[in-house]
């Protein structure tokens, strides 16, 4: 019994379209996730920050200066997308990140001590 033969064509066409799916379906779900998260009230977090102490948040955030850096990590301040003000967040170093000033991010970040300890980011 033969095999009925399948033109190149479908594949030259069936290829493309299959690789051009994979890559919107992953920049939708890199847009999506962390889209659970909270944005962080930094107003209440510069107030009082043991009200919202072991909570998780998200900041968007524009890299502003490096206060300080050892082995475990570094400190930053970043200034909110929208709002005035700076913050100092935490950045462990097994995040293994380079950082530019004016670089713009989306951190999730987690109270912890009166501080913001980076979980994740992303640059834009």
């Amino acid at each position: 019994m033969k095999r009925p033969k399948i033109n190149p064509l479908v594949f030259a066409f069936l290829i493309p379209v299959v690789v051009i799916i994979a890559a919107l379906a992953l920049v939708i779900s890199r847009r999506s996730a962390g889209s659970d998260v909270p944005p962080l009230p930094s107003e209440t977090f510069t107030e009082n920050p043991a009200t919202l102490r072991g909570n998780v948040y998200s900041l968007n955030c524009i890299i502003d200066r490096q206060l300080a850096q050892n082995e475990k990590g570094r400190i930053l301040a970043v200034r909110h997308w929208e709002k005035q003000g700076r913050l100092a967040v935490y950045v462990p170093a097994s995040l293994n990140q380079n950082f530019e000033i004016g670089q713009r991010y989306t951190m999730t970040v987690r109270v912890q001590d009166n501080a913001l300890y980076v979980e994740s980011l992303q640059k834009f």
